[in-house]
């Protein structure tokens, strides 16, 4: 037979002793509510740039995350909102590259290795297209399914219940 102690104090005890069991057991999972952008930036001959500005811009807001290269040439920009940016870099001694169409989705840690080219700062070459599909960041597979491939998936009497 179960017996409870009569004590505030004991059950006070026995209620902070649980919880720190628990917290140190558990496991927290984050959400992740944001998107990672990394890569590196080289010259044409395949060398580090470091200290070169990179700007990261959202093209719907208007709002421009600045990074700086690493002594390695790497850069990374972290919690990213999802959707279109346009990524500028700009380094002494090179002209300003530009990159646009670059869409990030929730989650996703896209890398974007640019090569800067010898030139006066004042010449911009701006590279407009999509960012590679291909995830280097990690080994992961994954696809997003659109509300569109729903609508579209073949139901026999298009029953909700047939989908689940």
């Amino acid at each position: 037979m179960l017996t409870f102690p009569k004590t505030r104090k004991t059950v006070l005890s026995i209620f902070i002793l649980l919880a720190i069991v628990f917290w140190l057991n558990g496991q927290t999972y984050a959400q992740v509510a944001g998107a990672m952008l990394k890569g590196s930036v080289t010259d044409a001959t395949g060398a580090t740039v470091p200290k070169a500005q990179v700007s990261i811009i959202d093209v719907a807001t208007g709002i421009t995350h600045n990074v700086t290269t690493d002594p390695a040439g790497t850069y990374a920009a972290a919690n990213l909102r999802p959707g279109e940016y346009q990524v500028r870099v700009t380094a002494t001694g090179f002209s300003v590259e530009v990159r646009s169409g670059i869409t990030l989705t929730v989650g996703a840690q896209q890398v974007l290795d640019i090569a800067l080219r010898v030139g006066q700062m004042s010449q911009v070459v701006e590279v407009a297209g999509e960012a590679p599909t291909v995830e280097l960041a990690s080994s992961e597979i994954s696809a997003e399914i659109t509300s569109a491939t729903v609508r579209e998936l073949p139901l026999n009497g298009r029953s909700w219940t047939s989908l689940a």
